[in-house]
């Protein structure tokens, strides 16, 4: 998927398809959860990279890309590095600009404006409309979303670490 494949190039290919380097080509890449990545694929990546360009499975030209990569990952990258599981040339090929984010759970109070943010988005697009959000916060509970029906409205719950409720009406503009 991240760099196509020609027709015909395996069982189902019946017909060129782009990868994802070539379709950002003058643009930004963004590599979700990289740490996981198999090691060959790690190669591929760091070839890309480096070299500006790749070979689609199954083809025989090269293609010639200008890609920004952006890479996240929920891994301390270093450490893997030192394991053995993530190849050392592509961890400061890609640690150009490191910015560290802490996780949800350490950024509580952000909670309520990314979910206020993603509600108005979604009420853009969706016939129903959500009119607010009640979180509830319990302790050692990790971060999920569940819908409940209430009545003729859905409320989202939210269970996160603290043990409070509370009512958040959505903010429109």
């Amino acid at each position: 998927e991240l760099f196509g494949h020609v027709k015909g190039a395996f069982t189902g290919a019946i017909s060129n398809r782009l990868g994802r380097f070539e379709m950002a080509d003058g643009g930004t890449l963004f590599l979700d959860e990289i740490g996981d990545l198999d090691p060959s694929l790690q190669v591929k990546i760091l070839r890309a990279l480096q070299e500006k360009s790749f070979e689609p499975v199954g083809g025989v030209k090269t293609v010639n890309v200008n890609v920004r990569v952006i890479a996240a990952t929920n891994i301390n990258l270093e450490r893997a590095v030192e394991e053995g599981q993530f190849r050392e040339d592509l961890y400061y090929r890609l640690n150009v600009i490191p910015v560290q984010l802490p996780a949800l759970q350490e950024r509580k109070p952000d909670i309520p404006l990314l979910l206020s943010h993603f509600l108005v988005q979604f009420n853009k697009f969706k016939t129903k409309r959500i009119t607010g959000f009640c979180l509830i916060y319990q302790r050692n509970i990790k971060l999920r979303s569940k819908r409940k029906r209430n009545s003729s409205s859905r409320t989202f719950q939210i269970m996160a670490w603290i043990s409070i409720q509370l009512w958040m009406p959505l903010k429109t503009a």
